[in-house]
């Protein structure tokens, strides 16, 4: 995360099942972030719920890209279900695409 959010100074995280099979964790504070994409030279303010969301799917996609496995792919494709009906989309697609 704090390679993601420059702000981050670590601290406790919320998980979250997703009623689509999928999960997801969000760091337990109250103030925005800064997100910045790696290299798409982006920046957005993000709750910690969406900077979750956005470091959720760049670490699945990552684990995805590394193994054999299925199962990373498919988890990947219910955090991103989820995250297109978040209320801040606009702003996680503007980090990870």
């Amino acid at each position: 995360m704090s390679t993601l959010c420059p702000d981050y100074q670590g601290g406790y995280w919320t998980f979250y099942d997703l009623s689509n099979g999928g999960f997801y964790m969000a760091p337990r504070l109250e103030q925005a972030l800064t997100v910045e994409s790696f290299g798409w030279q982006c920046q957005v303010m993000l709750s910690a719920d969406a900077a979750g969301l956005c470091d959720c799917l760049f670490a699945v996609g990552e684990l995805a890209e590394r193994s054999d496995s299925d199962w990373p792919i498919e988890l990947y494709h219910n955090i991103r279900d989820y995250a297109l009906a978040h209320p801040e989309s606009d702003g996680i697609w503007k980090v990870i695409d």
